[in-house]
């Protein structure tokens, strides 16, 4: 449920899009809020609808070819009226986005402090004070020296780095929100955990909010205080990690977390996810497994005042599990 001091408030999102295969409704009747300085996961597998949610966010999308409805408010003006000069301040200054993959992010060709400065002047920064606070950056994201650092080229770094970079870069006009979408995706574990305990710590240190986009409820668990899942576009539960984690309500969510590696020799492996689930929007389609949602927008059910969860559907014709 929104409240007023909602940093971001994002109230039955619908987005559809003209795609050379027709008409794609990739995200249906979303709601979601971040907090100041919460750290908030989106989590699902891939196709789910959670990029698609972070780059609507952003206006990232190709609006020539992208229909939004419902609302996407950041403390509390709508982003989805805004024109593109507006739209493109916020990304300067207030929101900013990680991408999965640090090298595609920056120009190769581009020494390091170079590709910051110019993100700080973009940001209104002097071109007298952009050089210091471009190392000042980096050294905030453990990049040492700074002074070193900033004469290298992107191919000199290691991909652990380069998403250090980027994260100094989305910090350079001090927003209050970071999207970070699949941060660590393309990194090995090590240097996993410690992009996330980074952005942790950035939360802890700056106060910013973090909309964290995952496939894996272990990173949830890891740097998350509010999750949200979805599935086939539609958020099926949501709330407050350690409730989730403790009482799971919906079998989707139930799955994603069996799928969670385990560590030690008697914990065994990750449990495939089995279920079939139908589209949670397209009762035709398929029949609930509880309660009676035969509407276009899921039926959300209070499990406690800070978790709630979906019907779940199986496909039609199909045992329940």
């Amino acid at each position: 449920m929104s409240e007023a001091n909602d940093l971001l408030d994002i109230n039955n999102l619908a987005v559809t899009l003209n795609a050379p295969q027709g008409i794609v409704q990739a995200v249906r009747n979303v709601n979601l809020t971040v907090k100041p300085g919460e750290i908030h996961g989106l989590v699902g597998e891939s196709g789910s609808g959670k990029s698609m949610t972070a780059k609507s966010i952003m206006r990232l999308n190709d609006e020539g070819a992208t229909l939004y409805e419902g609302s996407i408010r950041f403390e509390g003006n709508e982003l989805l009226t805004l024109k593109p000069k507006e739209m493109l301040e916020y990304r300067r200054k207030k929101i900013a986005m990680i991408f999965q993959d640090p090298v595609l992010s920056l120009d190769p060709l581009q020494r390091i402090g170079d590709q910051i400065i110019e993100k700080l002047r973009l940001a209104g920064t002097s071109r007298q004070d952009a050089k210091k606070r471009a190392a000042e950056l980096l050294e905030s994201v453990g990049i040492r020296p700074a002074d070193e650092r900033m004469r290298q080229y992107p191919f000199q770094m290691s991909g652990g780095m380069l998403q250090r970079v980027n994260i100094a870069m989305a910090l350079a006009g001090d927003p209050k929100l970071l999207v970070a979408d699949e941060p660590t995706t393309a990194l090995d574990v090590t240097v996993q955990m410690q992009i996330l305990r980074l952005l942790k710590d950035l939360q802890q240190r700056l106060g910013v909010s973090v909309l964290i986009i995952t496939h894996n409820f272990g990173v949830v668990a890891e740097i998350c205080d509010t999750v949200s899942v979805m599935y086939r576009g539609v958020i099926v539960e949501q709330g407050d990690v350690d409730s989730i984690f403790r009482s799971p309500q919906h079998p989707y969510t139930k799955g994603l977390m069996a799928a969670i590696p385990r560590s030690g020799p008697d914990e065994g492996l990750p449990e495939p996810m089995t279920e079939d689930f139908a589209d949670p929007l397209d009762p035709q389609l398929s029949q609930p497994v509880e309660g009676s949602a035969h509407l276009r927008t899921p039926i959300m059910h209070q499990f406690s005042p800070t978790h709630s969860y979906a019907d779940a559907y199986v496909q039609a014709g199909k045992e329940q599990a």
